[in-house]
């Protein structure tokens, strides 16, 4: 199986690649879309965002976007502690589903990542 990152601003034709790749039976991930669900559904991720910035999920779970925003854009050492969290978790999301994928006998396995290089995403890419 390879492993393709993908990377690239906003309407370069990420998504499109995907489409491609799983058209050729690839699995893909976007990690944006993985992102929101691991903010819903990943406790540990969940634990330390709270540990490191407080009271930032609303009552019915969501994240409170605005309040974690006025904290970490204009500290840029909030930001580093947010995209440490966010990137070990997400690795380790992205290292489970490559197991998971390992004896399917897919020909990719395609991580389209905004932050791919600074994640360390890139790492896991052929």
């Amino acid at each position: 199986m390879h492993i393709i990152g993908i990377t690239g601003p906003t309407g370069c034709g990420k998504t499109t690649l995907l489409r491609v790749i799983e058209v050729h039976g690839g699995f893909t991930v976007d990690c944006d879309a993985l992102y929101y669900e691991m903010l819903r559904e990943n406790a540990p991720m969940r634990a330390a965002l709270t540990e490191v910035f407080g009271d930032i999920f609303l009552p019915d779970g969501s994240l409170d976007r605005p309040k974690l925003g006025n904290r970490v854009f204009s500290d840029p050492d909030a930001l580093a502690r947010l995209n440490a969290i966010v990137y070990h978790h997400m690795g380790q999301k992205m290292r489970e589903l490559l197991a998971e994928q390992a004896g399917q006998e897919r020909p990719y396995f395609a991580i389209d990542a905004i932050n791919l290089i600074e994640s360390g995403l890139a790492g896991l890419c052929d």
